[in-house]
């Protein structure tokens, strides 16, 4: 689609020292806002003139809107990018304005993202007018606490060390280290990484060890460790662990909340470990995507324009039937039915049988996910 002009998207900030958040904020009435209510837009002090405004912290933004973006490879930009690490990815406000605005230059937020996942979508469509402003450069890197470990023998410098120590591997991961320049979504990695450690840009969030941060690195090191004795090791292994345990689209969270965002990293390890920590996964997500799924009921409203399935069971799936066998092959890389259709047990079938999971599953998805699965079936 062309490009449309439009108005600077404008982004501000709290003023002063970082904080472990640092948050964002946006017009409550902003076109980025309205297109993305699955975001975890929080209300924000009001603006000038009383305007009123909402407020993303850091890691959620970073998630949510900077996986299309690229570094700059002019050498001054690519060193200063290599001085920022994933406890330190902070953007300046007048960066985030350019990116937002090229993003709504190219009509991303002309159609409304549900998902997390759905926006990422519209970021790989998108015809960006000048890819240019999605460059990182030198001057868009803020401020954050940089990590260190406190030198001396006291009592507070060590148990400070004790504490920081679990993370240090952490702050050896560059951000260019984790760049993948010819993906659809360069900095999409990154973004995972960022935002399954939560609010992190400070030394004493860092420390408190019941943190997101502390938690997302004690899973790591718990699956790494054997193979990464020390931590430049361990900051080398981080970004392709992150990239083979993703969820299938399928069963990754909605939105950007700071659980949802650590729980996919600690429910991809299990998927990915094996059929019972799938099964177990698969169990987990629909029971949650049934109690928080607002409107369940069936059946679902088809997309226009697109083609039933072929496959029978699917079809049965879209239609409001209840059925506890499946007789026909599962689609390849569909979940539910490749997963279940063997190994529910009898006591489950009313409830969570194949064709039930199947339903809830096509409830969940977007018309650009369900057109995904279809064309895999």
């Amino acid at each position: 689609m062309a490009a449309v002009a439009l108005q600077p998207v404008t982004v501000d900030s709290p003023a002063g020292a970082p904080t472990s958040g640092c948050p964002i904020f946006l017009t409550a009435n902003s076109e980025v806002v309205a297109s993305t209510p699955g975001l975890d837009w929080q209300p924000a002090p009001a603006g000038p003139g009383g305007a009123a405004r909402v407020q993303l912290m850091t890691f959620q933004a970073i998630k949510a809107f900077l996986p299309r973006c690229k570094i700059s490879r002019i050498p001054a930009d690519l060193a200063a990018a290599n001085a920022v690490n994933a406890l330190t990815v902070r953007l300046t406000d007048a960066c985030w304005s350019r990116i937002l605005t090229e993003l709504s230059s190219a009509q991303v937020f002309t159609r409304t993202a549900n998902s997390i996942d759905e926006l990422h979508d519209f970021l790989k469509e998108a015809n960006i007018p000048t890819p240019a402003n999605l460059d990182l450069v030198a001057g868009d890197w803020r401020n954050a606490e940089a990590f260190t470990l406190p030198g001396g023998a006291g009592a507070a410098a060590v148990a400070t060390r004790q504490l920081l120590a679990p993370i240090r591997f952490l702050s050896l991961l560059a951000a260019p280290s984790v760049e993948e320049p010819a993906a659809p979504l360069p900095l999409g990695l990154l973004c995972a990484i960022v935002g399954a450690l939560g609010p992190s840009l400070t030394q004493a969030s860092r420390r408190v060890e019941t943190s997101t941060v502390q938690l997302t690195a004690s899973t790591l090191r718990i699956h790494l460790a054997s193979t990464a004795p020390t931590d430049g090791l361990l900051a080398v292994k981080v970004a392709p662990f992150f990239k083979s345990k993703q969820l299938p689209f399928q069963l990754r969270g909605l939105g950007v909340t700071e659980t949802e965002l650590r729980e996919e990293l600690e429910d991809g390890i299990e998927y990915k470990r094996s059929d019972q920590g799938k099964l177990a996964v698969e169990e987990k997500r629909i029971h949650l995507l049934a109690a928080g799924c607002a409107n369940p009921a069936l059946p679902i409203s088809w997309p226009p324009g697109l083609a039933l399935p072929r496959n029978r069971t699917l079809c049965r799936a879209v239609a409001p039937l209840q059925c506890t066998k499946v007789p026909f092959p599962a689609p390849r890389g569909f979940w539910p039915m490749r997963n279940h259709a063997q190994k529910c047990r009898a006591q489950r079938r009313a409830a969570f049988g194949p064709c039930a999971l199947i339903q809830r599953s096509i409830a969940r998805l977007t018309p650009t996910q369900l057109g995904r699965v279809l064309r895999h079936a």
